[in-house]
């Protein structure tokens, strides 16, 4: 797979020629989907990106997934056969829903989620969820090898 070096995009991921590329990352894009990505991309992370709204056009073969800074709300289009690794921090998430039953990895700390609906079930590795709103247990993973939480309830006594 041919590996990309970073480079500008300007409102939209159209226009990229490979179909499989190793690692995609994008700093500081200006598009509002993934529209235009390609279909094999072992890592893909976006940083900084001021105007990603939606996951449309996510690739439907993907290992990792690291979206950061974004006001991003939502995993809707997010692929459910992809079991990988997700880091989803400070973004505007609101909902977990369209996320898989199953991934390696999970951190979703500095968001807006007030419950865990659409989480992941299953999470083979660490789960991380810090700096969110919760207000509901609801959705909560059923497993999860390592769970690492802190400053993540508005209310005391649902930790009890």
């Amino acid at each position: 797979m041919a590996t990309p070096r970073k480079r500008s995009f300007g409102n939209s991921l159209k226009g990229i020629k490979q179909t499989a590329v190793s690692t995609l990352s994008i700093d500081n894009g200006k598009f509002s989907n993934l529209e235009g990505c390609p279909s094999h991309v072992n890592k893909l992370n976006i940083v900084g990106n001021s105007n990603l709204k939606s996951l449309k056009g996510l690739a439907p073969h993907l290992i990792s997934l690291k979206i950061i800074g974004t006001p991003l709300q939502t995993m809707e289009y997010c692929n459910q056969n992809i079991h990988g690794t997700y880091h989803l921090e400070f973004n505007l998430l609101k909902s977990l829903v369209g996320m898989p039953k199953q991934c390696r990895e999970l951190k979703i700390g500095f968001n807006q989620l007030e419950n865990f609906i659409g989480a992941p079930e299953v999470v083979l590795g660490d789960f991380q969820c810090y700096h969110n709103p919760i207000l509901s247990l609801e959705g909560f993973p059923k497993y999860a090898k390592r769970v690492i939480i802190n400053n993540f309830m508005k209310d005391r006594e649902l930790t009890r």
